[in-house]
């Protein structure tokens, strides 16, 4: 994107420069205002870069106004000691999983795909019936899954896979394996991605969704009825 924004002001520039030395009264004008876009795009990308910081999990870079990486779900605490910071995080993490334990109503937690909650949570009986899970988890493009792309590929295989897809679908059936944790457990996990109904990602999904429905905003809440009245007639055998 910064590559083509740059691109076109030295064309406007190479017009207004071509145009003042053909004699045109208007080339120079355009020239002008290339030169000042160009300043004033400069300093514009100096700035960005120091609103930004590289993620320490996964080496992406974001806002450093960001307290969570959108991309692993890191959460930063500046100022904090790492043993501080472990602290920190545990408390809140227990704090977000005992409103499961206390809630009397339906409750909706929001977490980042990849993240702390995405491992080592059990919400077991009815803490947790369900998951909806959006998108397919792929990681951002970046110089090292690049790397491993074009490596994989020389070998005559999918690169995509392993760069992306294959990280990808681990955070999905991570994400949703926190529904699921005993024998006894229940629940709908909603996938929301076409992209999961094609075989590139279909064939990685568990032997135990092979009886998965496809439904749409139209359909979802009937076939969602419909599960909980076959499980509700199943849990009674």
């Amino acid at each position: 994107m910064e590559l083509k924004i740059l691109g076109s002001i030295c064309f406007l520039e190479a017009v207004g420069t071509v145009g003042n030395i053909m004699g045109y009264h208007l080339g120079a004008g355009i020239c002008l205002a290339g030169t000042s876009l160009l300043t004033v795009y400069t300093v514009y990308l100096g700035m960005e870069k120091t609103h930004k910081k590289i993620c320490p999990e996964c080496q992406c870079e974001i806002r450093k106004s960001y307290r969570i990486c959108p991309e692993c779900g890191h959460l930063f605490q500046e100022g904090l000691s790492e043993e501080q910071l472990t602290d920190v995080i545990e408390k809140e993490k227990e704090e977000f999983l005992e409103e499961f334990a206390r809630s009397e109503g339906t409750l909706v937690g929001f977490c980042v795909m990849g993240g702390i909650f995405s491992e080592g949570i059990d919400l077991m009986g009815e803490k947790l019936i369900g998951a909806i899970i959006v998108g397919t988890g792929l990681p951002q493009i970046g110089i090292q899954r690049e790397i491993l792309r074009q490596y994989y590929d020389r070998k005559g295989t999918d690169g995509f896979d392993y760069a992306y897809r294959y990280p990808g679908m681990n955070k999905v059936l991570q994400s949703a394996g926190r529904v699921i944790r005993t024998q006894e457990d229940i629940g709908a996990i909603l996938l929301l991605d076409e992209r999961f109904r094609d075989r590139e990602y279909s064939r990685l999904f568990p032997a135990e969704w092979s009886d998965r429905r496809n439904c749409t905003l139209r359909t979802v809440e009937s076939e969602l009825k419909q599960f909980w009245e076959r499980s509700g007639s199943q849990a009674g055998k």
